[in-house]
């Protein structure tokens, strides 16, 4: 069995961490950040995602978890809204 070392826990990572098991690699995915964050944007699984979320087998979980976001708001360092995206204006 060969080893692997993925850098980088986003959600590129482990995916092919996934997908490199099944191949018979051993992967170990290592992230620099101590731990998961409280924060951050969704992620939209859509167009060529949605086949890898249903090869994965976790599609009907990614379902279950899907966020009500309308709305995302751009804030600077002073948390003064800066740019405004709505979810209807994204095609």
């Amino acid at each position: 069995m060969t080893d692997v070392l993925i850098s980088g826990a986003g959600i590129a990572g482990p995916a092919l961490a996934y997908f490199l098991s099944r191949q018979g690699f051993r992967p170990t995915v290592v992230e620099r950040s101590q731990g998961r964050r409280s924060s951050g944007s969704p992620v939209d699984v859509r167009g060529p995602a949605v086949a890898v979320a249903e090869r994965m087998g976790i599609m009907a979980r990614v379902r279950k978890s899907a966020t009500t976001a309308k709305t995302f708001s751009f804030v600077n360092a002073s948390g003064k809204r800066v740019g405004r995206l709505a979810m209807s204006d994204i095609p």
